[in-house]
């Protein structure tokens, strides 16, 4: 039965229950504010489905972090911006691997979970959960992700489409771009190449509004670009229960799925056909790409049955490896870093995160594993008896001073949890749709707990052997206390794993791999004005480390940034554009068609431990002045050890939109092209004429 002949067996009723969500929306909202036994999305959602012709349904899994479903046995990830960090899409793929084959185990065939919305300021809530603040980074990592889900038959969801960047007013916003530029080369083109490349099965629309109509309900998004220009093959879902608000109106702005239960589709939707408000040919197509998603994905399922399925110890691996590759080292003076356990006695440990399994948000985004190890727990697992390990939460400034006057080191523990930032959550959001407790935007908050500030001005004054270690979704920007600790490291929300990963980066015993997948700016001001609390926003062309570039100012601590605990030279930098042989040559793949630029160097790590850099390939023309990354490649090498390598540069991704022709274009002209280890350390420059 092709999908076409089972669309044509259907009753109008029978395709209308393929776009209806079954849950109970009480016990969503019961489960969200903690008033069930059983959590959010314990049991995957289901939706649509046919027996009688054979139709899975829809079983609906979150994340982004792992497998929300069950209760101590799904394996918590590191946040996606801790993976991002890693600038590892491989270790991302089989993530998303790992993570498809543990929503299969709670009977999950749909995973919403791929959240690629452009970062466009750190304070917004819910930055934790996706790839950064460039756009193709977010490619690159959702683009991973993407592949790794899907490679077992689970579908991929992209969320939230699109312009979701704000949480405190996100049922509420309406977002405009200042030109159609940045519409589409800042926060749409991930999402192009995630569904023209990677294949994506499904999307979520967002709760906000563009250009005045909401997301759900918006044709230009949801019909016009994501489905006419880019071929979207897939089918929509509505972000839960407030993501649809019409019947009428969403099923002609081509919405598949309204989730996660049903209040405008189902019998209003029927009723809407009967009356000729909604043409049953909408209806057809929503129903055919259901169908013809979840029949396809049912086959990949069946067929990856015969592979071998990873082991929870692998799959644990696989967590400390991510969290310990996102680990960023900020500053390192005198070499501080990494302790030895033989040449210390004693270690002072000081905040109240350093006792606490330090997840993150607390939302829809929230797993639930068998266990998570704090920061003193895994120090305390890594000396195991060998170093007196003094803890004390720091409350009292005085006593903190002695303890760290007195030990060998000082470890201080610092920075954000759920309550701070993470998905909005209040106990009247669920009738009013407004306020928040937990969670939100950090608006005017992008520095430390008073608090943690002020024992850090303390304790770097007082022992010279202090690192610090920083637990954030995104930037926080240091205070006058940088200036009296020698050791910074981000560690961000690390998963199950993340307190082993922190103590092993410390002692040496693994290498801090991540670099910044944002900006962390000297000033709050650097950054792009934006009103959390407002009720419109103007999105504008740059931001991030773009925008510092464009306005010529220095980051405290730039895009792309992180110390190793070795050195690396680079040499032998040359760039060439190559011909479609040369690409499958390479074994490279291309996007649409075009050639690819090829950056090729030598890289050595030139130091005395083995570690990982992250060479990175930045562009500038005419159309597009200032340096934009378009290429990156991790590489990890023995001491003394050196390779040759090679970063293609796809044209798709150098191509600006030209808004009279409503078009993507490849300029005429000259590409400058720069290579090194951060937006801000370029080692080398050189230029392709086209």
């Amino acid at each position: 039965m092709t999908p076409e002949w089972i669309v044509q067996n259907m009753s109008l009723e029978e395709k209308v229950r393929l776009m209806s969500g079954r849950a109970d929306r009480s016990r969503i909202h019961g489960a969200l504010k903690g008033t069930l036994s059983e959590h959010y999305n314990e049991k995957p959602y289901a939706a649509g489905g046919n027996d009688r012709l054979h139709v899975p349904e829809i079983r609906f899994c979150d994340g982004p972090r792992g497998v929300v479903c069950g209760r101590g046995k799904a394996t918590c990830f590191p946040v996606p911006m801790v993976r991002a960090a890693g600038f590892n899409p491989d270790l991302e793929e089989k993530i998303g691997t790992a993570i498809a084959q543990e929503a299969q185990q709670f009977g999950a065939n749909f995973f919403g979970g791929i959240c690629i919305n452009f970062l466009y300021h750190p304070g917004w809530g819910r930055a934790q959960e996706t790839y950064g603040e460039d756009d193709f980074l977010l490619g690159e990592m959702g683009g991973a992700m993407v592949r790794g889900v899907q490679s077992v038959g689970v579908i991929a969801c992209l969320k939230h489409f699109a312009f979701n960047q704000m949480e405190n007013q996100r049922f509420r916003v309406n977002v405009r771009c200042d030109s159609l530029r940045t519409e589409r080369e800042v926060f749409l083109r991930h999402f192009e190449k995630c569904i023209r490349r990677d294949h994506a099965g499904a999307v979520m629309s967002a709760y906000n509004a563009y250009n005045g109509v909401m997301c759900g309900h918006n044709r230009y998004l949801l019909h016009d670009v994501l489905k006419e220009e880019w071929g979207f093959q897939g089918f929509l879902i509505s972000d839960f229960t407030w993501g649809v608000k019409g019947t009428v109106a969403a099923a002609l702005a081509g919405q598949t799925v309204e989730m996660a239960d049903t209040k405008y589709f189902g019998e209003k939707l029927v009723e809407a056909v009967r009356r000729g408000l909604v043409p049953e040919a909408v209806i057809d197509n929503a129903a055919l790409r259901i169908v013809r998603t979840m029949k396809s994905f049912e086959k990949i399922s069946m067929e990856s049955e015969k592979r071998k399925r990873l082991k929870k110890r692998e799959v644990r691996e696989l967590a400390l490896q991510s969290a310990e590759e996102g680990i960023v080292l900020l500053k390192n003076e005198r070499n501080v870093l990494p302790f030895s356990k033989r040449r210390l006695h004693t270690i002072a440990v000081f905040g109240e995160l350093a006792e606490e399994g330090n997840q993150g948000d607390r939302g829809s985004a929230r797993v639930y594993p068998e266990h998570v190890v704090s920061p003193l727990e895994g120090l305390m697992k890594l000396v195991n008896g060998t170093t007196d390990v003094i803890y004390y939460r720091g409350h009292n400034i005085a006593h903190a001073k002695r303890l760290a006057d007195e030990a060998d080191c000082v470890i201080v523990i610092a920075g954000l949890t759920y309550l701070d930032e993470g998905e909005a959550l209040s106990k009247d959001q669920f009738t009013a749709e407004r306020g928040t407790s937990v969670g939100g935007d950090r608006e005017g908050r992008l520095r430390l707990h008073d608090g943690d500030e002020k024992l850090l001005n303390e304790i770097g004054k007082v022992n010279p052997n202090t690192a610090v270690v920083m637990i954030s979704g995104s930037a926080v920007i240091p205070g006058k206390w940088i200036s009296q600790v020698p050791a910074l490291l981000w560690a961000g929300y690390g998963g199950q794993e993340g307190g082993t990963a922190i103590a092993r980066v410390l002692f040496g015993e693994a290498e801090p791999g991540g670099r910044l997948p944002y900006t962390i700016p000297q000033r709050e001001e650097d950054l792009p004005a934006l009103d959390f609390e407002a009720s419109e926003v103007t999105y504008q062309y740059y931001s991030g480390y773009r925008k510092l570039a464009h306005d010529g100012i220095r980051a405290m601590y730039p895009f792309g940034y992180g110390l190793s605990y070795t050195s690396f030279a680079l040499s032998d930098v040359s760039v060439r554009r190559e011909t479609p042989s040369d690409v499958k040559a390479a074994g490279e793949t291309e996007w649409n068609g075009n050639p690819f630029f090829a950056v090729f160097c030598h890289i050595s790590n030139t130091g005395k431990r083995s570690g990982s850099a992250v060479v990175q390939v930045y562009v500038e023309s005419a159309k597009c002045p200032v340096p934009t990354l378009k290429g990156f490649l991790k590489v990890k090498l023995e001491a003394g050890a050196g390779r040759d390598i090679r970063i293609p540069v796809s044209c798709d991704d150098l191509k600006y939109f030209d808004e009279e022709e409503h078009a993507f274009r490849l300029e005429q002209g000259n590409f400058t092209i720069h290579v090194g280890f951060s937006a801000e350390q370029i080692v080398w420059s050189g230029k392709v004429t086209r």
